[in-house]
């Protein structure tokens, strides 16, 4: 009990002195431990092992100084050549920027861009040697990341026009942002204004990435990018409605139902009358009684539009691209050209 006592006091004066960590073992040592102490902290529960030569507090000691994806970030840094950055998915996590939908988080390697060195990949840690203009680094806390503008382009190169839409129109919505409610963009001045700045900052990243693998679809997808578009499933749709041969509907509109109030819809083919909803994972919330209480309101909603002649249509990742733009072309009277390959 003790010895107890004693580590958990060590392990809160080394926190006062050097912060949560996580540290490389040699902080540690020149702070005065022996790497017996360590072990006896570690056994204890007070310091744990997040990469081999770097440590951090214990759960039994941690608090909320340290983020989820903090301690192997910072682990993978303290290991990394000197000018290491957060970047690509690594980044958008932390950023908290829209994934592609084919990216698996839970799956993803940790991600560092180090100027100057050659690419490679080992359990867990993926390095790109890529080149970094100092505009496109940012510090969040004391963790340098790539900024919303270079880590959309890197993460969208390569991927579908749809998949690049996401990242992309998520970084215009950070990049335009001047406050953190969603509906912001709703206003189209506004809309317009913040899309058109955005567009710039993103323009600039695109143009330094000249002739690098996988540019093109960004440079395709960068005259689609809307602020407007509210969810990954908005940006992904409107890809696919590209994709499709749709022709391509105002987005974030205000209609105005049969009981004369005013509703905003995620897409609207105004001359058609039809309207488009996207239904995304997490729309109506996750606490089962909001979820009931939002889809009363939206059958509420969708009665008012159809009192009012629109014909209304919904789709969500669950359905195929092909079924749902099918389902538009048809209500719009269309015939969509023969769907190429991806």
């Amino acid at each position: 009990m003790r010895q107890e006592k004693r580590t958990r006091r060590d392990v809160e004066a080394l926190v006062r002195s050097v912060g949560y960590g996580p540290w490389p073992t040699t902080a540690l040592l020149e702070a005065g431990w022996t790497h017996r102490r360590i072990r006896r902290a570690i056994e204890a529960g007070r310091l744990q092992r997040v990469a081999r030569g770097v440590l951090m507090v214990g759960s039994s000691s941690a608090t909320g100084g340290a983020q989820a994806w903090g301690p192997r970030v910072t682990a993978a840094l303290l290991r990394a050549p000197r000018g290491a950055v957060v970047s690509h998915t690594t980044a958008c996590q932390a950023s908290a920027l829209w994934v592609p939908r084919a990216v698996r988080m839970d799956q993803e390697p940790i991600h560092l861009t180090c100027p100057g060195t050659h690419g490679r990949s080992r359990a867990g840690l993926r390095v790109h040697g890529s080149p970094l203009a100092s505009d496109e680094v940012v510090l969040v806390g004391r963790v340098p990341l790539t900024s919303p503008a270079r880590t959309a382009v890197d993460v969208a190169r390569g991927r579908s026009l749809s998949d690049a839409l996401i990242c992309l129109d998520s970084a215009a919505r950070r990049l335009g942002a001047r406050t953190t409610w969603s509906g912001e963009f709703r206003d189209l001045s506004r809309r317009s204004a913040a899309t058109a700045q955005a567009h710039e900052q993103l323009a600039e990243v695109v143009a330094a990435q000249q002739g690098w693998p996988g540019i093109a679809v960004v440079r395709d997808a960068l005259a689609l990018v809307d602020v407007g578009s509210e969810s990954p499933l908005e940006s992904w749709s409107r890809g696919e409605m590209v994709r499709a041969g749709l022709p391509l509907p105002a987005i974030g509109s205000e209609v105005q139902g049969a009981s004369g109030r005013w509703h905003v819809v995620d897409f609207l083919w105004d001359e058609a009358g039809v309207i488009g909803e996207a239904d995304g994972f997490g729309k109506y919330g996750t606490d089962p009684i909001e979820v009931a209480d939002r889809l009363a309101a939206e059958r509420e909603r969708q009665r008012d539009l159809e009192a009012a002649g629109y014909v209304v249509l919904r789709w969500d990742w669950r359905e195929p691209s092909a079924a749902w733009t099918a389902r538009i072309a048809t209500t719009l009277g269309v015939v969509l050209p023969p769907r190429t390959a991806r």
